[in-house]
This record gives C-alpha cells, sequence and structure tokens, in this order.
C-alpha cells in the first residue's frame, strides 16, 4: 500500500508525495487550509508538475480518464514551464496507482478556484495578528 505525505500546502499550491506501491487517491477537499472553505461546485485543481522514481509504471486518474501514464524510470515532467498543465477532469479528485513496492510520486498541484479565502480586509488587527503567528 502506498504511503501520502503532504509536503506543502499554500493558497494557490500543494505538493504531495507518494511514497510504495499501490492506489492512493488525494481528495481536493484535503489541499484546502484550516482558514480556506472548500467549494467542492467550484474547485478546480491542475496537475503542474510530476516529479516521480518508478520500478515500473503508474497512471494518474481523474474521474475515470486516465490523464497522465508514468513509464518506468526516473523523471521530471514540469507542464507548468512549457506553459500548459492537465486540463482535464480539473474538478475531479487525484487517483495514482503505482505498481512494485520501490516508487516515489511526487505531484505539484495548482489550485486554481474553489478554494476561499477569508476576507482579511473585515478582519481587526487582533484577528490579523493571530493570524500571521
Amino acid at each position: 500500500m502506498a504511503t501520502t505525505y503532504t509536503i506543502k500546502t499554500t493558497r494557490n499550491n500543494a505538493v504531495v508525495k507518494i511514497v510504495g506501491g499501490g492506489s492512493t487517491t488525494i481528495p481536493l477537499v484535503n489541499l484546502a487550509l484550516d482558514d480556506q472553505v472548500f467549494d467542492s461546485g467550484n474547485a478546480s485543481v491542475a496537475i503542474s508538475r510530476i516529479l516521480y522514481s518508478l520500478s515500473s509504471s503508474a497512471t494518474v486518474v481523474r474521474g475515470a480518464n486516465t490523464t497522465i501514464a508514468l513509464a518506468p524510470g526516473n523523471y521530471n515532467l514540469h507542464f507548468a514551464s512549457a506553459g500548459a498543465a492537465t486540463d482535464s477532469d480539473l474538478e475531479k479528485d487525484i487517483t495514482i496507482t503505482t505498481t512494485g513496492d520501490v516508487n516515489t510520486v511526487i505531484v505539484v498541484l495548482n489550485k486554481q478556484s474553489g478554494y476561499i479565502d477569508p476576507d482579511f480586509q473585515n478582519m481587526s488587527s487582533w484577528e490579523l495578528l493571530d493570524e500571521n503567528n
């Protein structure tokens, strides 16, 4: 079974690491910060980069569609630097399936919509101070 680690989550991005073999789902709701409201009806998350080291093939599935097939080896697929990111089924959770046990997949995600930040302009200075600590 693969183990999932959330390396980083910001207001606009998230980085998730999957280690091992098996199938792992990254629910879009899990990418929200504690103070963000998740709007499932408007959620849109693009995969902007995948770094991986695989002993055998893997797939990235969103909804019922395989959006990316990964070959064995060590690769760094940087979709955003090519001027594009995966844009199919952006509103669907991300399922990564690997075979074999010696696998590491790091997925860099761009939260495009559906993550509502608090209205910082209407917060008191004490609330803002507490927010930053």
